[in-house]
């Protein structure tokens, strides 16, 4: 039997370490602008991958530090609105004067 026969007969499913080396295979590339790498990872993991070109023409917004958004929380919080006084809260005013 040669190699090809044998190969046919008995299917090659990759082991944790294989699949993990064509899964960083994949990545370097994608990372370098790949197209077919890309659509690979998308299909196989869900994966989407930027290149450094890509990630270039992004427009990054920079994060607020903690102090900011701190300083932001404590401006937007509104003292609690008191409820206008009950009906029952009205007579039993009237009714002690």
């Amino acid at each position: 039997m040669t190699e090809l026969q044998r190969a046919r007969k008995d299917p090659h499913y990759p082991t944790q370490e294989e699949e993990l080396e064509a899964r960083r295979i994949l990545l370097a590339a994608a990372r370098t602008g790949d197209r077919k790498a890309k659509t690979e990872l998308l299909e196989s993991y869900g994966v989407k991958i930027y290149s450094e070109a890509e990630r270039k023409k992004t427009k990054v917004v920079p994060l607020p530090t903690v102090a900011k958004q701190k300083a932001f929380e404590r401006s937007r919080a509104v003292a609690p609105v008191s409820s206008p006084p009950s009906s029952s809260s009205r007579r039993a005013s009237k009714k002690s004067s």
